[in-house]
């Protein structure tokens, strides 16, 4: 449909604009639709009518919109659903052990396991554990590193062969191949999950006193 050949009254009153064009903010619904349709049919020139075609294609492209707005309506409420089946999901998991792609963990004085996934053979590889402060305080030196899921204990005990202090941690794995090309390793960490929380659309799990991203859970345990 041409905006452009209607009645200048027509088009403020639809518009909100005095020009021949469409402001961009301005969005026409099939209500207005219609009304154009209707003007373009009564303000027609007798002597020259609309043509068939003409008036088929515009009819259809009513229906066109119609349909694609009720599409929009049907889509809004399909994801609509879906976050609220999320969230249900996500509180069933509080009390449960799970484990997540995560590089952090609580330190209480007992030994730690410390999980990472391995891609492909690696000729070593090093785990990096910082203190609450940020500083590195260990490093653990692995050797002949196969692919899959692996893991290595943490005593407790930094490089210096003091007892670590209480509180959160975070590691980092690097490793090695034959070449001694570098890669990042993928951080793995199991806990129970003790609270949900939801910031906008975003799910984050309360694990310990961190808050982990609902899309980095691996697993759920029993």
């Amino acid at each position: 449909m041409i905006v452009s050949d209607l009645h200048p009254e027509l088009l403020h009153d639809l518009t909100g604009s005095n020009g021949r064009e469409l402001p961009p903010d301005k969005v026409l619904g099939k209500e207005d639709f219609l009304k154009l349709l209707i003007v373009q049919l009564t303000h027609q020139d007798p002597l020259n009518p609309m043509d068939d075609r003409e008036f088929i294609a515009q009819t259809a492209q009513f229906s066109a919109l119609e349909q694609m707005q009720n599409l929009n309506k049907s889509f809004a409420s399909v994801v609509e659903a879906m976050k609220k089946v999320e969230r249900m999901a996500a509180l069933s998991l509080i009390g449960r052990e799970v484990e997540v792609t995560s590089g952090t963990f609580e330190f209480k004085g007992e030994p730690v396991e410390i999980k990472f996934k391995v891609d492909k053979a690696l000729e070593k590889a090093d785990i990096r554990i910082y203190d609450p402060k940020g500083e590195l305080i260990k490093t653990l030196r692995l050797k002949k590193v196969e692919p899959g899921g692996r893991s290595v204990k943490w005593d407790g005990k930094t490089d210096d062969g003091e007892e670590a202090e209480h509180g959160s941690y975070r590691y980092e794995v690097v490793g090695y191949d034959e070449k001694g090309n570098e890669f990042q390793l993928t951080p793995r960490t199991t806990g129970k999950v003790s609270g949900v929380r939801f910031k906008g659309d975003e799910i984050y799990l309360v694990i310990g006193d961190e808050l982990v991203p609902g899309s980095s859970l691996i697993s759920v345990e029993g």
